[in-house]
């Protein structure tokens, strides 16, 4: 998160049409989450599935005014 607020300080912030409190943004960005799925399977192993959430349209205009991938993580399938 401080890596965001360093980038998008950095330059002219209204060349960015970012009008906000760093609090608010902060705030707003917490509401992706990175969700796991568990799984018994059975044969007795285990399914675990990590994923992110879609961004909103909030955490598009954020990461994209820092050049950034909006849903960074990609789907982690793990078998036991």
């Amino acid at each position: 998160m401080h890596t965001y607020l360093f980038q998008l300080c950095a330059g002219d912030p209204a060349k960015r049409d970012i009008h906000m409190r760093w609090d608010t943004i902060r705030s707003r960005l917490s509401t992706q989450n990175r969700v796991t799925t568990k799984m018994d399977k059975k044969d007795g192993g285990l399914i675990l599935i990590r994923n992110t959430s879609e961004p909103e349209p909030f955490h598009k205009m954020i990461t994209g005014a820092l050049s950034i991938e909006s849903k960074p993580l990609n789907k982690i399938i793990l078998k036991s």
